[in-house]
């Protein structure tokens, strides 16, 4: 989950592909990356917000992966365990404390 927030967050498939696709000497391939590179530059996670759903095992290291990288989390989870089919009841969701 981190890999792909990692990866869309900072283009990181188009510019692998852009870099692949350039030829030339050293110097022209200095100046072409020099234009090219603004181009997937993409966005910084600090300040987003993040959801997950489920605080097991794994949802809570989500949740702390993103709070590390400095992301807001959201997360929903069951106020009781449900007993018979029909009697859970609704599942919370808010934000996730540090």
């Amino acid at each position: 989950m981190l890999a792909g927030l990692l990866l869309a967050a900072r283009n990181i498939c188009q510019a692998w592909d852009f870099a692949r696709s350039l030829k030339g000497d050293d110097a022209a391939l200095d100046v072409a990356v020099e234009k090219g590179k603004k181009d997937y530059s993409g966005f910084e996670l600090p300040g987003r917000t993040c959801g997950v759903i489920g605080l097991g095992a794994i949802g809570v290291e989500v949740a702390n992966a993103v709070q590390a990288l400095g992301m807001r989390c959201w997360a929903t989870i069951r106020r009781s365990p449900c007993s018979a089919p029909g009697s859970c009841p609704p599942r919370a969701a808010g934000p996730v404390a540090r």
